[in-house]
């Protein structure tokens, strides 16, 4: 028989539940819970390919501090278990995800790899803090909302997108973008910017979440 662990809500609807957005401290204790998932993830060679606030689910009533990425459905081998070849570059591919929190290169069409999940992550913590500028475009064809979308992300850069927020996730959406196609991302790296700006403000990896 196949047991599951029973989850608790999706963070899509904790942040409803916490007025519509969550506190920087919540965010930030999100972010370093989520890229060691990630990067477990990763090491199993296989890429998300849909990291969004739906799918990101914390666990049961005694344990809400914990959070999970469900949904792998759509989630595909960026590398061979047998010898770590990564794949080839790929391009000319349909948009596959969610389109408000999708990567840039998907946009392109470009085959998704460990540096589209890490991007996919900051939209969707951003999200939890604030409104993402494209997440009001509505309206045309399926491939005009895409289209508008895009535009719209590209128009963002990191610095203007994450003012006035701790510098971690200027750092975080900075990183995934520079990546290569097939280069690892520097999970260390991103959680340690996370880690210090808690520090900064005074947090502990422990401290309660806004729904505590």
């Amino acid at each position: 028989a196949l047991v599951l662990d029973l989850l608790g809500a999706d963070l899509q609807f904790m942040r409803k539940k916490c007025g519509g957005r969550f506190s920087i401290k919540t965010t930030l204790l999100l972010a370093t819970r989520l890229i060691p998932t990630i990067r477990y993830i990763h090491s199993k060679d296989f890429v998300h390919r849909d990291i969004k606030p739906g799918n990101l689910l914390l666990g049961a009533k005694d344990n809400e501090t914990s959070v999970y990425i469900v949904d792998f459905g759509i989630a595909r081998r960026y590398r061979n278990p047998r010898n770590g070849a990564h794949i080839p570059f790929l391009d000319g591919k349909s948009i596959v995800g969610t389109v408000r929190y999708t990567s840039l290169n998907t946009h392109f069409g470009i085959a998704q790899t460990r540096r589209d999940d890490i991007e996919c992550l900051a939209y969707s913590l951003l999200d939890c803090l604030r409104d993402l500028p494209w997440g009001n475009v509505i309206g045309g064809s399926p491939k005009q909302f895409e289209d508008r979308v895009r535009e719209k992300k590209r128009s963002w850069t990191p610095e203007r997108l994450c003012a006035d927020i701790p510098n971690a996730f200027k750092v975080l959406l900075s990183h995934a973008r520079q990546l290569k196609f097939d280069e690892e991302p520097d999970y260390d790296g991103l959680q340690a910017a996370f880690m210090d700006d808690m520090k900064r403000r005074g947090y502990s990896p422990d401290e309660p979440f806004d729904w505590s």
